[in-house]
């Protein structure tokens, strides 16, 4: 808040995730029954899809640690993540064997698990990868993993990370 103030960041349009890595940068305050406020809130209201920043005061070296590993799973992932095209190849049309012979009983559709065949799923780490899951895993790169890396948290949705199509 000290160089962009909440209302500046509300204002934003199209925001990508973002890292803020600051020693309490996370830190929702209070006031009485009212919503909380902070700068995390601002960047999602501003449709930011995922925030990660910290709780509670971190020492520098620790946090440069997690952050660059974070940086690092990212990059390294990136570089190796399928297409859209890729993705949408590997999608395929179930058969009319494979459905169910019986119609669904009274107004209820048939779910897509009955009418299509996944091979590709985002959560098992084929082309996709979760901020929350890399976030784990870089919390391993600390000194003081269950003190400086709990610090760390992510506000927003579930967000994956994924080439774009080109």
């Amino acid at each position: 808040e000290q160089y962009l103030s909440r209302h500046k960041i509300e204002m934003l349009n199209h925001c990508a995730a973002a890292l803020l890595m600051g020693c309490s940068s996370g830190c929702l305050s209070y006031q009485g029954c009212y919503l909380p406020k902070g700068i995390p809130l601002s960047y999602l209201i501003a449709g930011c899809p995922a925030v990660i920043s910290n709780l509670w005061d971190v020492t520098d070296k620790d946090i440069d640690k997690l952050s660059k590993q974070l940086l690092k799973d990212w990059l390294e992932h990136h570089s190796t993540a399928c297409t859209l095209e890729e993705k949408f190849q590997n999608l395929e049309v179930a058969s009319s064997t494979k459905l169910r012979k019986k119609a669904p009983r009274g107004n209820k559709k048939a779910t897509s698990a009955q009418q299509f065949n996944h091979k590709f799923r985002p959560s098992d780490g084929e082309g996709s990868l979760r901020v929350a899951s890399s976030m784990g895993k870089a919390r391993d790169a600390c000194r003081l993993p269950f003190l400086i890396g709990a610090s760390s948290v992510c506000y927003g949705v579930p967000t994956f990370l994924s080439k774009k199509g080109k």
